[in-house]
């Protein structure tokens, strides 16, 4: 991976691939995740998908589009650990593939750098039209959240866990907080934010890089930027006794969810070996969760178990029947202590080592999910930022000794039951 600095806060990396017939370009601003200004940068990237100079409405965007030989264009907001990301993601075809060998990734990059640097303004504020709509679709989304019962449940799981962090903050905001939100202070809060936060754009595929640099160097010159670092996480530990949170719904199925701390630096070396007792708990058909849980003793209809490696979070969640909670909770706890103590078959050993792997090196066959590891990569500074193989080396060199010894570090601290 190639890293080009443009300014002080922001940076250009290239991942040069040849093998894809597309390009894909995409732009990351990261802001610190707070209840004040969770609702705006989620709200942000909605009203800059409205249009923008050169494009004002969402129709002149997608005939643009259309133009690009049916190129994407999208926005969202993400969440990774306390970093909260304004995302902008992009992808056509690769220059060497159009019919009349024309050039895409020009174009397309001048159509999201208008997007996300000249948006529709006038007087100072945003289009209010574009504003209000926005906010509405914002409110739906957050009372939506609701609607998928697993997703709900978990999120519910970090809420309460993480009551006294940012963590604990959904990457939609509130919708009491859209009230105070207008037009105009919407925009200079935007504005402001350009100036102050650290900014990753990546390329993948086959690039002229350095007309790339050229054209995205112009595009922020007249904005007198800051240096500026990534948002860190805070690492709390667990509660000295697991507390028990109840939600009663209209549901066809309960959903347990676990919340637990993992005490393990994610730069550290540990934290490769935490991944392999992870995958042995609860991340594949080969996972403790899943065949005793699941499928031995039939108390859940999914179990899984996944790390936030930026927060240091480890969430176990499963559906159950209501009435198998104690039996789910117990034989949950059972299978992590086993863990701990070393009970580890060769099979489970082995095939949670494959399964990481496997899954890493498929992460080649997309550029989404290449750039998403090197996205989280930089955020925490590896020493090896992007690089899978380096990744999968790490992997297949933990021992069994190594996985049980991370798994003791893992403390319960939170359970979550939606009836």
């Amino acid at each position: 991976m190639q890293e080009i600095t443009i300014k002080d806060n922001i940076t250009l990396r290239y991942i040069a691939d040849n093998k894809f017939k597309t390009t894909t370009l995409c732009m990351y601003i990261h802001r610190p995740l707070n209840a004040e200004d969770a609702a705006k940068n989620a709200l942000i990237p909605m009203v800059l998908k409205r249009g923008c100079a050169g494009y004002p409405t969402f129709s002149d965007i997608e005939i643009r589009l259309q133009e690009l030989y049916g190129a994407s264009l999208n926005t969202r907001i993400g969440k990774k650990g306390e970093d909260q990301i304004l995302c902008f993601e992009a992808q056509s075809i690769a220059d060497k593939y159009t019919p009349d060998s024309s050039k895409i990734l020009p174009d397309l990059a001048d159509l999201m750098l208008k997007m996300a640097l000249c948006p529709a303004v006038e007087d100072g504020a945003f289009n209010s039209e574009y504003v209000e709509g926005e906010k509405q679709n914002l409110a739906d989304m957050i009372d939506a959240l609701q609607n998928d019962k697993q997703s709900y449940a978990m999120w519910r799981c970090y809420e309460e866990m993480c009551k006294a962090e940012a963590y604990g903050i959904h990457e939609y905001g509130s919708k009491a907080s859209l009230a105070d939100i207008t037009p105009k202070n919407l925009c200079k809060y935007y504005t402001d934010m350009l100036k102050t936060s650290r900014i990753d754009i990546f390329v993948c595929g086959d690039a002229d890089i350095d007309a790339l640099q050229k054209q995205i160097e112009a595009a922020f010159c007249g904005i007198d930027t800051v240096a500026a670092e990534y948002p860190t996480s805070q690492f709390a530990p667990a509660r000295a006794d697991m507390q028990l949170v109840t939600d009663t719904f209209d549901s066809n199925q309960a959903k347990l969810s676990l919340g637990l701390r993992t005490n393990t630096d994610p730069n550290s070396a540990e934290y490769y070996h935490l991944q392999v007792a992870n995958s042995i708990l609860g991340s594949g058909a080969h996972s403790k969760l899943f065949n005793n849980v699941r499928e031995k003793l039939s108390l859940a209809y999914y179990a899984l178990s996944r790390l936030d490696k930026l927060k240091g979070t480890m969430l176990i969640a499963m559906g159950i029947e209501e009435g198998n909670y104690q039996k789910a909770l117990d034989e949950t706890l059972l299978q992590l202590e086993n863990l701990k103590s070393g009970d580890v078959s060769d099979y489970e050993y082995t095939a949670s080592k494959a399964f990481l792997i496997n899954t890493a090196q498929s992460y080649k066959d997309s550029q989404y999910a290449m750039i998403d590891f090197c996205l989280s990569s930089v955020i925490h500074s590896a020493a090896d930022a992007g690089d899978i193989d380096a990744f999968c080396r790490k992997i297949a060199n933990t021992t069994l000794e190594q996985a049980v010894a991370a798994a003791q570090c893992i403390t319960p601290d939170t359970i979550y039951f939606l009836r």
